[in-house]
């Protein structure tokens, strides 16, 4: 199972590197947060996300408020639209039928930390 998860991972990562996003990104610098549960590769359940009504209504990216939600191939998806170009967004959230969720936004500025001494 492990492998399966070091897959699964590996690939949406070189997606995201790609820009093979469900929707396009403003940077190319991302925060990505992955939630992997083992029990996501234990069986092949699948959520029923169509009977979420709540959860669709709370379910948001970490950073950024959400204001597009919609489903596709790989499950439920959450997005916020920039202004300037509504194809664009500065994060998204995928939940994936599985349970397996990916959070992704665009950092404010780029951090430089200090050597901890």
């Amino acid at each position: 199972q492990a492998e399966r998860i070091r897959r699964f991972r590996q690939d949406r990562i070189g997606k995201i590197i790609a820009d093979e996003t469900p929707v396009l990104l403003t940077s190319k610098d991302r925060f990505v947060l992955h939630l992997i549960p083992l029990s996501s590769f234990l069986n092949n359940e699948r959520l029923d996300l169509s009977k979420e009504d709540e959860f669709q209504r709370n379910f948001a990216t970490v950073r950024w408020s959400v204001c597009n939600r919609r489903y596709n191939l790989d499950g439920f998806l959450n997005y916020n639209s920039i202004p300037e170009d509504r194809n664009k967004s500065r994060a998204y959230c995928q939940l994936y039928y599985n349970g397996t969720l990916f959070d992704i936004w665009i950092p404010d500025e780029i951090l430089e930390l200090e050597p901890i001494k």
